[in-house]
């Protein structure tokens, strides 16, 4: 559950993934669906920080159904089909300011 009142820019949750390559062949980029996110939510590419980008209004949309992809040797493999992904689908939340402390609820 998300604070109807949460500031754009506020951290939501921190979406994890692993790969088995190392170093640069290793490194996960998360992709927010933009569609899906309808502009209200963002995610740091290198660290899958999920933040709300724009005001929440629950009473024009309560809850959110985003979808993100984790991506494995996405610089490098994207273009040649050496790139593998994953999907996530968050379900969000919107809630009054005082029914919930700051957590997102996944």
């Amino acid at each position: 559950m998300i604070p109807e009142d949460i500031p754009p820019g506020s951290q939501i949750t921190t979406i994890k993934a692993t790969h088995e390559d190392s170093g640069e062949y290793g490194k996960i980029t998360f992709i927010l669906d933009t569609v899906s996110a309808l502009g209200k939510f963002s995610i740091e590419r290198d660290t899958g920080i999920l933040k709300v980008a724009e005001k929440l209004n629950r009473e024009e949309k309560g809850q959110y159904l985003i979808i993100i992809q984790a991506w494995g040797n996405y610089q490098y493999g994207f273009n040649s089909g050496e790139s593998r992904n994953a999907f996530k689908h968050l379900k969000l939340s919107s809630t009054l300011p005082t029914e919930s402390s700051r957590i997102c609820s996944i």
